[in-house]
């Protein structure tokens, strides 16, 4: 048997990568057709469909740089205010402006990183609590956002997702906060009060 599958119409016959870079000296323009002299009974056949998908890496460099500049932003923001609880925060402000760049669903998955970042708690946590002010994404995002916190080990997180869960509360985070096993007394407190809350 071989090692590969065969298949009778096969997905894909050859995948190709190129990479440019800035030549020394300007192209011979002959060459392809030297090339192709030289090689062409032997490869003689012609692809019978072709499709190029192009990668910028210009594209990317430029999306790092919006990425580092929000979580900068945030940070500052942060660092000379941090965030109490049911206070606004100049941070809101950014997260909102960002998200109504034109870039929405990319800014919610860095969002969500920053949101979810666990070598970084406190300033994870932050970003939660400044998003439970507002209706950031759809429900079903902000729903998995809470869950995926829960999941977490640092309690700092947890606790901003249930702050948030409070603020956002509809049946579905109350589901989610019901099957949450919380180890943390007080925090396990705290999310019976917002599902009872969340539940009236």
């Amino acid at each position: 048997m071989d090692q590969y599958p065969c298949y009778n119409n096969p997905p894909i016959k050859e995948a190709l990568c190129e990479f440019h870079f800035k030549p020394k000296r300007d192209w011979d323009l002959t060459l392809p057709g030297s090339l192709q002299s030289a090689l062409g009974q032997e490869y003689t056949g012609k692809p019978h469909e072709q499709r190029v998908i192009a990668f910028g890496v210009e594209d990317m460099v430029a999306l790092d740089k919006q990425w580092m500049q929000l979580q900068d932003a945030l940070l500052v923001a942060f660092e000379i205010d941090p965030p109490e609880d049911g206070m606004d925060h100049p941070a809101e402000r950014i997260l909102t402006d960002a998200l109504h760049s034109g870039e929405e669903d990319r800014v919610l998955a860095w969002i969500r990183e920053f949101a979810l970042d666990a070598a970084h708690p406190n300033f994870a946590a932050s970003v939660l609590r400044c998003l439970g002010h507002h209706r950031v994404g759809t429900s079903a995002w902000r729903t998995r956002l809470v869950r995926n916190a829960l999941a977490l080990d640092e309690v700092e997180i947890r606790d901003a997702a249930v702050q948030a869960a409070a603020l956002w509360g509809n049946r579905e985070m109350r589901c989610v906060l019901a099957a949450h096993d919380e180890p943390i007394s007080w925090l396990g407190t705290y999310i019976q009060d917002v599902i009872e809350d969340l539940g009236a």
